[in-house]
């Protein structure tokens, strides 16, 4: 039997995501503005996703409204979702990068950032780690 493993979250990187440019521009789903913008997570059991479990906070990107529900419940095949996640998520990783190296950034959101980007450097290594 396997044991879950302990979520990784970071309440502030999620809230980081209002007010902020949705990621996933999703054709006829995506809505302009960032009213409804929000912390969408991965749906990937890879990411730490499982049966009421949410993938871990680092694994996550921001998505207005509209996209963020085609990505949870709309009926595209789940190809296409994930190719849509992966390219927000390489916009998000630079997103983060740039806010933990922009002094302009608010102390909390670059520590936020760093944050996510160091915990999937851990989880990068121990993926390396479990493949030698």
């Amino acid at each position: 039997m396997y044991s879950k493993t302990v979520p990784a979250r970071n309440p502030h990187l999620l809230a980081m995501a209002r007010g902020r440019e949705c990621l996933m521009r999703v054709d006829w789903h995506h809505r302009a503005g960032t009213e409804t913008t929000v912390a969408a997570h991965s749906n990937e059991m890879a990411h730490g996703k499982a049966k009421g479990r949410k993938a871990d906070d680092f694994y996550s990107v921001w998505a207005c409204h509209g996209c963020h529900s085609w990505y949870d419940q709309g009926k595209a095949d789940k190809a296409v979702k994930r190719r849509a996640f992966a390219a927000a998520y390489m916009a998000q990783l630079h997103e983060w990068n740039r806010i933990a190296s922009d002094p302009m950034e608010k102390p909390k959101d670059r520590d936020a950032a760093q944050w996510a980007l160091d915990r999937l450097d851990e989880a990068r290594e121990l993926k390396r780690e479990a493949h030698v």
